[in-house]
C-alpha cells in the first residue's frame, strides 16, 4: 500500500455482493415446482363430488322456491360399513378354517405317502424271501425227470413279485 492513500474496499464490496447474490439465488434454484398433487383418480373423485354438490344445491334451491322444508338425511353408511366389516370377519374366519383343513390334509397325504413307500418295500422284501424260500425248497427236493413237469416253478415278474407257474 502506498503512503497517503486510503485502502480500497472496492474488491471486498464486489466479493460481498457476489456472495449475497449466490446466497439468495441458491435457495431459489433448490425449489422445484410441485407436480399436481391430484392424480387422475383423485381428480375424477373430486369431479364426482362437485357434481353431487351441484345436484344437492339445485334440489335445495328448488325446495326453497316452493316453500317446502328441506330435509337432508345422511346416508346409512355406518350400518353398511358395520355389515361389510362383519362379512369380512366371517370370510377371514372361513379362510382360516380352510387353511387349517388344508394343512391337516397335506400332513395326512405326506404320512400316507411315507406309509405307502414302506409297504412297497415290505412287499418287495417278502417277495424276495418267498422266492428264496421256494428256490431252496425246490433245490432240496429233486424230482425225477419225468415228474418234474408236474411241479410248479417260480418265474420272475415285472415288478419284483414272483408267481408260480407249471
Amino acid at each position: 500500500m502506498m503512503p497517503g492513500r486510503r485502502p480500497s474496499f472496492r474488491g471486498l464490496r464486489l466479493a460481498g455482493a457476489a456472495a449475497a447474490i449466490v446466497l439468495i439465488a441458491v435457495p431459489a434454484l433448490a425449489q422445484t415446482p410441485m407436480d399436481d398433487p391430484l392424480d387422475a383418480r383423485d381428480a375424477r373423485r373430486v369431479d364426482r363430488m362437485e357434481k353431487v354438490v351441484r345436484e344437492l344445491r339445485d334440489i335445495v334451491f328448488k325446495a326453497q322456491r316452493t316453500g317446502a322444508p328441506v330435509v337432508v338425511q345422511p346416508a346409512d353408511t355406518d350400518s353398511r360399513l358395520a355389515d361389510l366389516a362383519t362379512r369380512l370377519n366371517d370370510l377371514e374366519q372361513s379362510l382360516t378354517k380352510l387353511n387349517g383343513t388344508l394343512e391337516v390334509a397335506t400332513h395326512e397325504l405326506d404320512q400316507t405317502r411315507r406309509d405307502n413307500a414302506a409297504l412297497k418295500a415290505q412287499v418287495k422284501a417278502l417277495g424276495d424271501r418267498l422266492t428264496a424260500f421256494f428256490n431252496a425248497f425246490m433245490s432240496i427236493r429233486q424230482p425225477s425227470s419225468k415228474r418234474r413237469s408236474r411241479y410248479l416253478t417260480l418265474a420272475p415278474r415285472a415288478r419284483g413279485v414272483s408267481i408260480l407257474v407249471a
